[in-house]
């Protein structure tokens, strides 16, 4: 088995970070993990896989997004789960926003397009 869990840092960009929050196209994410996990599949041999990512405010230290890949060979656990963490990262719509300790508030990766006008 395989396993990775992405947590909440306390820092990000030379910045000290205080929280997350993440939103994110519910449906459209779950249809993407779907699909992602039956792309993984289709390249490796594992016996079960699971992938969850969270929404909404995140503490520092706490779990917001989870791979697990179970497989007879931890090579196919080990490439399946990387895999999945990169494709769900790349693709996903799921946005993070950091509270930073100045009291700043930011969009990370890819900011929201409905949101860019919004005082930060």
């Amino acid at each position: 088995m395989a396993q990775f869990c992405g947590t909440v840092r306390n820092h990000n960009r030379g910045a000290r970070v205080i929280h997350l929050e993440y939103d994110a196209y519910a449906e459209m994410a779950e249809d993407l993990i779907r699909d992602i996990m039956r792309q993984a599949s289709a390249r490796w041999d594992f016996r079960c896989a699971a992938a969850v990512h969270r929404t909404g405010p995140l503490g520092l230290g706490e779990v917001a997004v989870c791979v697990t890949v179970s497989a007879d060979h931890r090579e196919a656990a080990l490439r399946a789960c990387t895999y999945i963490i990169d494709r769900l990262k790349e693709k996903a719509p799921i946005w993070k926003r950091e509270t930073l300790q100045s009291g700043e508030r930011r969009w990370i990766e890819e900011s929201r397009p409905d949101r860019e006008s919004e005082e930060t």
